[in-house]
């Protein structure tokens, strides 16, 4: 994941050197010709926020802007919102049942011991906001 990915957005907000980006996220097929007579199409718009951009006052609301970040800090947003909870989960629920706990009361202390590590990330955000950072080019 050594690649950069990158999203073209419209600038929604500037504050000093922190600006905000509307990103229109769309489905793999809706670029498709006929994608206006398919149900299936989905676009969703995100806010990305960009801080420490040094041209922030050189933008523009409406402005046209390519947000872009890197594979490897991609590849860490997805290990802390994916892959950490699934490991906590299966630990927990593995270990609740090896001690004899029923199925049941293990699924719900595998999903009460997400509440701690939500709860510990919602406090690490402005230290994991610097290390998965987005640029604008």
């Amino acid at each position: 994941m050594s690649t950069n990915i990158q999203h073209q957005g419209i600038v929604e907000s500037i504050e000093e050197q922190h600006v905000r980006v509307r990103v229109t996220q769309t489905a793999a097929c809706a670029g498709c010709k006929i994608s206006s007579h398919c149900t299936s199409t989905e676009a969703k718009d995100k806010l990305i926020d960009v801080y420490n951009d040094t041209m922030a006052q050189q933008r523009q609301i409406g402005d046209v802007v390519t947000v872009t970040t890197s594979g490897t800090a991609a590849g860490k947003a997805l290990l802390l919102s994916f892959g950490l909870p699934l490991v906590i989960m299966f630990v927990v629920f593995f270990t609740a049942t090896a001690l004899g706990c029923s199925q049941g009361i293990a699924a719900l202390m595998m999903l009460g011991a997400l509440v701690p590590y939500y709860i510990i990330l919602w406090f690490m955000r402005r230290h994991i906001a610097e290390k998965i950072a987005f640029c604008i080019e």
